[in-house]
């Protein structure tokens, strides 16, 4: 009892069980409705959504990064007056996406069919980006159980419209409307205690605004290179396995992809949202307390993993085939070996937020770029030497394992530069 008490007495583990409690509750229902969801859908048509999401995932720097000064901004003021700033430079990044996608289908239309794409991917922009928004302004506040309710409640509306959609008829749009609809309404959540601080609307002016333009400039210099490099890396093999094997094959990968990231859907992301909270909080004022609670969550991970991991690995195809229907027992496969580098990015993934929160931005660019390197040399490879789908999988998950490995490591290094610097002073 007295371990119990302990444990609910600290911030930080309050804060991953509401986290987690509600990506718990909404990985649930994804579950329940996801047998009948993959009979509603074709694997092409997911294949649809898999390539609209990598679409998404790239080019989603709407407020470029400035959303990330958020919780570091040292008073509400100054954070009311970055949101401002960030939900202007959103909005003129999902017009000028617009504008480009028009110019692009217009000149190109024969070779990149845009037509059913051309208004979801702008929305779908601005739905992710204004999340992103808010999603920092909880953090700020420590509002977990906002955020929780966010993801329950984008999981129920989400999941909702692409069963609607499939029995209408809509098809691969269907499931993306789902996507886009979903992230949308669970901004409401997030948005509550902002409007309730009314006396923060007199705060916002021009002058604190350009200031904060100024004050956070390492984040679009630095977070966006990053986050694109690391979308990309995320998110190239679909492109390379569209291009390569068809759309057959990525959706089959797709919801292969999916259904392995559930650990680190269900308690990674939650983890990582509280970690990068507690360390922006601390910051550099008790860096060995960082560094010893993010040595615990790599070997609390690990157990969380193992297990599921073990068992996807062994019987991925036999469990697919029966939960999702016959026709995606090759996903199954595609889940086997997607499983490697799922495990190294639920244990290592989290601490990975040590790099925005002592600003060492470069490093992960640096980092970042090496990545994009060997997943080209892989899926060049591939291609050169026309390996199946399967093998072009295998080494592309060995890469990333090795370089979330990698992350981990130099974040260790991170923070025993910055403990013995303060131990010198």
């Amino acid at each position: 009892m007295k371990i119990v008490k302990r444990i609910m007495k600290s911030n930080f583990i309050k804060g991953v069980l509401v986290l987690v409690g509600g990506t718990t509750f909404s990985q649930v229902l994804n579950v329940i409705l996801s047998p009948i969801i993959t009979r509603i859908y074709s694997p092409e048509q997911f294949g649809m959504l898999t390539l609209y999401t990598a679409i998404i995932g790239i080019i989603a720097v709407g407020s470029f990064k400035y959303e990330l000064a958020i919780p570091l901004a040292d008073s509400e003021k100054k954070a009311a007056n970055i949101i401002l700033m960030c939900i202007i430079l959103l909005s003129l990044f999902t017009l000028i996406t617009l504008f480009v996608l028009l110019i692009i289908n217009y000149f190109f239309h024969d070779a990149i069919k845009l037509d059913q794409f051309i208004w979801l991917i702008p929305l779908g922009v601005f739905s992710l980006g204004i999340y992103q928004i808010f999603k920092q302004w909880t953090f700020r506040l420590k509002e977990f159980k906002n955020l929780s309710r966010s993801i329950i409640f984008q999981n129920i509306i989400g999941n909702l419209v692409k069963v609607l959609g499939g029995f209408i008829g809509l098809g691969g749009s269907g499931l993306i409307l789902g996507h886009i609809v979903g992230r949308s309404l669970g901004v409401s959540q997030l948005t509550k205690s902002l409007f309730t601080r009314k006396q923060l609307i007199n705060c916002l002016n021009k002058r604190t605004i350009f200031w904060s333009i100024k004050r956070y400039n390492q984040f679009p210099l630095y977070s966006v290179p990053i986050h694109l490099l690391t979308s990309v890396g995320r998110h190239l093999p679909i492109i390379f396995i569209t291009f390569f094997y068809g759309s057959q094959v990525v959706g089959l990968y797709g919801l292969a992809y999916s259904v392995v990231r559930l650990p680190m859907t269900l308690v990674g992301q939650a983890i990582g949202d509280v970690f990068f909270a507690e360390a922006a909080a601390i910051g550099r004022k008790n860096v060995e307390r960082i560094k010893s609670l993010s040595n615990r969550l790599v070997i609390r991970l690990a157990l969380i993993g193992i297990l599921p991991s073990i068992l996807l690995i062994l019987f991925g195809p036999q469990l697919f085939s029966i939960v999702f229907g016959d026709s995606w027992f090759e996903s199954g496969k595609y889940a086997s070996i997607a499983t490697i580098m799922s495990f190294f990015m639920l244990i290592f993934a989290p601490v990975s937020r040590i790099y925005e929160v002592y600003e060492k931005q470069k490093l992960k660019l640096v980092i970042d770029i090496i990545r994009i390197i060997l997943i080209c040399i892989v899926f060049g490879l591939s291609w050169f030497f026309e390996l199946n789908s399967y093998l072009a999988i295998l080494m592309y998950s060995i890469v990333v394992s090795a370089i979330h490995f990698v992350i981990y490591i130099f974040a260790q290094r991170i923070m025993n530069s910055l403990i013995r610097s303060s131990s010198q002073s």
